[in-house]
């Protein structure tokens, strides 16, 4: 009976896969979405179906509704979300025999178009965030400066915190890391929370010391070198990226742990 809905799913969310396919032959849109995709089939396709019993299917059935009632309602974004979570809650009780795997879940969303979306609504706040942040660790380091509004306001130079320092795409970078290794390394709805509010934390904060590190560098006399703005982009969200990985360890370790505890 499962298989008979998830084939009525992919058929009835036909609208949202031709959108999709717009969406991401537009050079406008980042392409890097279907990343997330590769690595959640992947993951699918070297899973066994768990044999369970009573499936039930009354969430993949309400969310599968709800995206029929939304449809004439919503933007295309808000659609394609609610099929890609009913996807997602039937594509977790066949294989993992769960109602909801977070870290699957998590994937397919970002698997969605949403850089230029998170960088309309997001990109101004998180671009105030990083240069209030930014402005401590900039007064320690000997620079006299102040927020003003999304720039950073030293003597009679106003150094802006542009679009690409708003870390959106670090975010996402983070995220796509943060539930890629919870979903291959097996980590419970928990355990994926967790990881992935440490990744959201650590990669906000390496985006800070970004921005720092580009002002220090705009003012020091190496403005003018190509590879200073992607080589430094690059180096934290390495280190970033290290610290993430080092927390999938310990949590996993935890999740052992905790088991062979009971």
């Amino acid at each position: 009976m499962l298989r008979h809905l998830l084939i009525f799913q992919i058929c009835a969310f036909w609208p949202v896969w031709s959108w999709y396919g717009r969406r991401v032959m537009d050079p406008c849109d980042s392409v890097w979405c279907v990343v997330p995709l590769i690595a959640a089939l992947f993951w699918l396709g070297s899973q066994k179906p768990k044999q369970v019993e009573n499936k039930s299917l009354f969430w993949p059935t309400i969310l599968t509704s709800l995206y029929a009632f939304a449809v004439p309602f919503t933007p295309p974004l808000i659609r394609a979300s609610l099929a890609v979570v009913a996807l997602s809650v039937s594509l977790s009780l066949m294989v993992y025999g769960q109602t909801f795997h977070c870290s699957l879940t998590g994937l397919l969303l970002l698997a969605l178009p949403v850089i230029p979306t998170a960088q309309f609504y997001f990109g101004y706040p998180l671009r105030a965030t990083v240069a209030s942040m930014a402005v401590p660790i900039l007064n320690g380091a000997g620079f006299n400066v102040a927020r003003q509004g999304t720039c950073l306001a030293w003597g009679k130079r106003l150094v802006s915190v542009d679009a690409p320092c708003s870390g959106v795409s670090m975010l996402w970078a983070g995220a796509f890391l943060a539930f890629t290794l919870a979903l291959f390394n097996d980590l419970d709805f928990k355990g994926t929370v967790k990881l992935g509010a440490f990744a959201f934390v650590t990669i906000l904060a390496g985006n800070v010391l970004r921005t720092s590190s580009l002002f220090i560098v705009e003012n020091g006399g190496l403005a003018g070198t190509p590879w200073v703005h992607e080589g430094i982009g690059l180096v934290i969200f390495a280190l970033a990226a290290a610290f993430v990985a080092l927390m999938t360890r310990y949590l996993v370790g935890e999740k052992w742990l905790t088991s062979f505890s009971c």
